[in-house]
């Protein structure tokens, strides 16, 4: 397996990226502005310091990425551990992944962020004992389902002030209008229920990623602006990037008259 793992960094230390096996293309953003020495098969890349990660994969798509050049890529955050304890055990285990594969178990889970109890409960998408979940939120209040999170409510609050929105509105429809991604957005408001990899960090197969930035390129442009605009945008990629890839929103049954 051939596979690139784009790695969006600020002042994380990065050792482990030395240690992949040879089956890992690094390429790391970096947006310290310090220059750093790698061995010659990692590349390194000097961003600006905008947008958090979500500036730093768009940066890649539309400007790094080689369709065909790679059997799969990965996207991660320079320190993938907190949200994603078993991270390297889910590299090594790549031949077992969805062409739409999450890495990450939750947002805190050492902390008790996802509840304990939820992430007991929650084993169905392990791979062997490598633990790994996707989380299902709300497009309407932006939180998850299945306990009570008070950061995701202050960003639906900062977003909505922002934005002029009222509470109730499928926020997830809205964001995608603004990223010009009308397809989607679409799909969003005639749903209730998404589902994100905290900490955007996920693995997606080439021809998926192909087909995203093929269909999208016009729009990566104006995303990218997006995440420059306001610290709040930033923030709300992790929950849509699996849907970018091609993930399904889920409708609700509706209710009887």
């Amino acid at each position: 397996m051939n596979i690139q793992i784009v790695v969006a960094k600020y002042k994380e230390p990065i050792d482990w990226v030395r240690k992949l096996s040879r089956d890992y293309s690094p390429i790391v953003y970096d947006k310290s502005r310090k220059n750093l020495h790698w061995p010659v098969r990692f590349t390194i890349r000097n961003l600006e310091n905008a947008g958090r990660e979500a500036h730093t994969y768009l940066h890649y798509m539309l400007h790094d990425y080689a369709p065909g050049k790679f059997d799969r890529i990965v996207f991660t955050q320079a320190d993938p551990f907190e949200h994603s304890p078993d991270f390297l055990k889910l590299l090594d285990r790549n031949d077992e992944w969805k062409d739409i594969q999450p890495l990450s178990w939750g947002y805190m889970p050492l902390h008790g962020i996802p509840p304990r109890k939820t992430l007991e409960r929650e084993v169905s998408e392990f791979i062997g004992d490598a633990r790994v979940r996707t989380e299902v939120y709300s497009l309407h209040s932006w939180a998850p389902i299945g306990y009570l999170d008070a950061g995701a409510a202050a960003i639906l609050d900062k977003y909505n002030e922002a934005n002029g929105l009222e509470p109730g509105e499928n926020i997830g429809a809205h964001f995608l209008r603004k990223c010009g991604l009308e397809r989607l957005s679409e799909e969003a408001s005639r749903a209730h229920i998404g589902r994100f990899a905290y900490g955007a960090i996920f693995s997606v197969a080439d021809g998926v990623l192909a087909h995203f930035v093929e269909t999208n390129r016009p729009q990566i442009e104006q995303i990218l602006d997006v995440t420059r605009q306001d610290q709040i945008n930033a923030w709300m990629f992790e929950r849509l990037w699996l849907h970018f890839m091609g993930l399904p929103f889920i409708r609700l049954p509706d209710g009887d008259a």
